[in-house]
């Protein structure tokens, strides 16, 4: 069973923890300097978000006058990145993965060297870069209005650019928006203290949802993938399904073992904790047989479309006797027939 797990886990990646930081002002970006979010980025893994301005940018002082004076903006990003402004046109020495930047006259103005680096000299104003926590360059674009940054940071902090394109991503955020405050589940969610006793009666394979309730990618699979009434109806004719917040408080006895949550040594609960091994990555979905024994762990973001040959994969016992990549390669959807489906790693 292991080797379908590992051949799963090859293109679903990661996702974010969002640790508060002790702030040092709560209503404006605790921007670093390149050093600091160097070091921290080595301890302390998240994605770095880097400003090039210059001094003149028009473009660059609205960025800071509307977009980063946003709430919402300012809580994201403190919580999930490590921000650094930084003046494309300054003369300082500054040193970055062992390597030491300068910068040279150019007409009447000075341009660093690191800078031109990074920016691959498509010298144009403001410009956003991202790191991974390897420190690849993951994305880049110009000046954004909060709303539209918004969906930007989500998209690289959440880790959904690893298995996503933006486009496709953008599209079912902005859905879930529009539908968010009138939308009702399709799916038929098993309580889970329920669970067992349903599952004994009329055994059927589980599959459980451990959503953060804070993060938007959690938020956009339970309103657009689960709530696609394809994949909704496959998954109420295959599955007992299980929407599970990992921050509840609520204590649990299932599996016989009794779970609680112990705020005190960290906010999830100990179900989440013990169900994901510890590896707290979210969205994350949990698949069981019939007899409630572990089939995968899904931990990553998936599009309606992904998750129709994900599920079916499970859900048809096709598991059982085909590999994953053989299968992925030969999946032809029967929900989204206007294309094939083809999840290569």
């Amino acid at each position: 069973m292991k080797k379908y797990i590992l051949i799963l886990l090859l293109f679903l990646s990661s996702s974010v923890f969002c640790g508060n930081f002790a702030q040092k002002k709560i209503n404006e970006i605790n921007w670093y300097s390149l050093e600091e979010a160097e070091s921290l980025q080595k301890t302390k893994p998240k994605v770095i978000m880097i400003d090039f301005y210059t001094d003149w940018c028009g473009w660059c002082k609205k960025l800071d006058k509307l977009t980063y004076k946003n709430d919402s903006i300012i809580k994201y990003i403190n919580s999930n990145f490590y921000p650094v402004k930084f003046n494309a046109e300054k003369k300082d020495i500054v040193k970055y993965l062992g390597k030491v930047y300068g910068s040279k006259k150019r007409g009447k103005k000075f341009l660093n060297d690191f800078a031109v680096k990074l920016l691959d000299g498509k010298l144009s104003y403001p410009s956003i870069i991202y790191l991974d926590e390897n420190f690849k360059k993951i994305g880049v674009h110009g000046y954004t209005e909060s709303k539209d940054l918004f969906i930007i940071l989500t998209y690289f902090a959440e880790k959904i650019y690893k298995n996503t394109p933006f486009e496709e991503y953008k599209k079912f955020y902005i859905k879930t928006k529009k539908s968010f405050k009138n939308s009702f589940s399709l799916i038929k969610w098993t309580k889970i203290e329920e669970l067992e006793k349903e599952n004994e009666e009329k055994p059927k394979k589980i599959l459980i949802h451990l959503y953060a309730s804070w993060m938007q990618s959690s938020q956009i699979m339970t309103e657009t993938t689960f709530n696609d009434p394809s994949i909704a109806k496959y998954l109420n004719e295959k599955f007992y399904c299980v929407h599970f917040n990992v921050f509840s408080k609520d204590s649990l006895f299932i599996f016989n073992r009794s779970f609680k949550n112990d705020t005190i040594k960290n906010p999830f609960h100990d179900f989440a904790i013990a169900i994901l091994e510890g590896k707290m990555i979210f969205p994350a979905v949990i698949v069981m047989d019939e007899n409630k024994k572990l089939i995968n762990r899904l931990q990553a973001y998936l599009t309606p479309e992904k998750a129709e040959s994900i599920f079916k994969y499970f859900g048809d016992n096709e598991y059982k006797s085909v590999k994953w990549e053989e299968y992925s390669k030969n999946f032809k959807s029967e929900f989204f027939k206007k294309k094939t489906i083809n999840n290569k790693k």
